[in-house]
């Protein structure tokens, strides 16, 4: 039994292209089901990528990081919501808070991976945040 049966769109799809010629998009799928006998409900959502901030990028320590790491789920944005509304009302401007676990580490941003270069060597946490494609890679 297949878990989805829709139509894809495409980066090819004229419609995208006339809406938003040239533009980088977002998208969200958020798949959910009650059950296991029931067929799940797939959303999908494009939105337009918000602008890349001019330099400095402002970044607060703030946070804990995720609780499940393996996966991006709907939780974390309601987690999350609180900080995203203090980065909109900050002065200055908070571009990312960086989460700090238990032991003092930094193993990710709120809406972002983390890496730091020290010493020429590349530094980022080996388990416990969510393996996006840039942080493969990136790894790579």
């Amino acid at each position: 039994m297949s878990l989805m049966s829709t139509n894809v769109v495409t980066k090819n799809d004229s419609s995208i292209k006339e809406r938003w010629p040239g533009a980088e998009l977002k998208l969200t799928l958020l798949a959910t089901w009650p059950d296991r006998s029931t067929q799940p409900a797939v959303q999908a959502h494009v939105s337009l990528l918000p602008p890349l901030p001019p330099p400095p990028i402002r970044c607060e320590f703030r946070g804990a990081p995720r609780a499940n790491a393996l996966a991006k789920s709907s939780s974390w944005v309601t987690s999350r919501s609180p900080l995203e509304s203090l980065m909109r009302s900050g002065s200055p401007k908070i571009n990312e808070f960086l989460l700090v676990g238990d032991s003092g580490s930094v193993p990710e941003g709120s809406q972002t991976n983390f890496y730091a270069v020290m010493n020429g060597v590349l530094h980022t946490a080996g388990e416990g945040v969510l393996a996006g494609t840039v942080r493969r890679l990136l790894l790579e």
